[in-house]
């Protein structure tokens, strides 16, 4: 799982771990990782999962990072948008995230996907992401379907929380805080597919016309009034 170290061994130290990394994802019997003191540098690597020179792995308990938005509509998506305002996302790019997840779920945040794993206003896959939102919730006292717990964990992924997001943003579109402050609808739209959903069936065009629709609704509020 994303996050986790990995610890790895050799034939001078065997049943002894001589090297760790972090896991950033496995794709097709692979896993990638972040490694330092890796030829005197901090570098991705990747291994066959079934490797001899790997040992095991661990999943750290890590603080559970959730930002200061509020919670305040009379819809689901005008929740979302004045909670995604409130934290600092522009219009395009609160629009961009909108028009994604009512794509995926009608932002409803009891979506099951039929048939399929993907649940949640962001189908997140049960047996991955999902799960992680279960633990998530549960340390807040909630259960995972509560609209805002999901909310806060969207922003708990961007920051952190689901190491393949970040990697993807940072290294196709400037990373959190250009996304933030997007330029167009249109490209908040496809990053925000592109790195966060990731989805198996995209459909970007319904996607951007969803996105439309929501910053033709809520743009031009201010934050203050949003938050009213």
């Amino acid at each position: 799982m994303a996050g986790d170290i990995i610890f790895f061994s050799d034939v001078r130290s065997i049943n002894v771990s001589s090297h760790v990394g972090i896991v950033q994802y496995t794709e097709g019997g692979r896993v990638y990782t972040i490694e330092g003191n890796t030829s005197n540098s901090v570098l991705e690597r990747s291994y066959d999962m079934k490797s001899d020179y790997i040992m095991g792995y661990a999943t750290p308990n890590y603080p559970l990072f959730v930002g200061d938005g509020v919670f305040i509509g009379d819809t689901n998506a005008e929740i979302a948008w004045n909670y995604f305002r409130s934290l600092g996302f522009n219009e395009y790019a609160t629009a961009g995230i909108l028009g994604n997840l009512y794509g995926e779920s009608g932002i409803d945040p009891t979506k099951y996907q039929q048939p399929g794993p993907g649940r949640g206003i962001g189908q997140w896959e049960v047996g991955g992401r999902h799960d992680i939102l279960v633990k998530f919730a549960a340390e807040r006292g909630k259960p995972w379907t509560d609209l805002a717990v999901q909310l806060e964990f969207i922003w708990y992924e961007l920051n952190g929380g689901d190491a393949m997001t970040v990697i993807i943003l940072n290294r196709s579109y400037g990373g959190l805080s250009n996304f933030m402050n997007a330029k167009s609808v249109d490209w908040a739209t496809e990053a925000f597919e592109y790195s966060f959903e990731r989805a198996s069936i995209i459909r970007m065009n319904d996607r951007i016309t969803f996105a439309y629709q929501f910053y033709d609704q809520f743009a031009g509020r201010s934050t203050a009034t949003a938050a009213a």
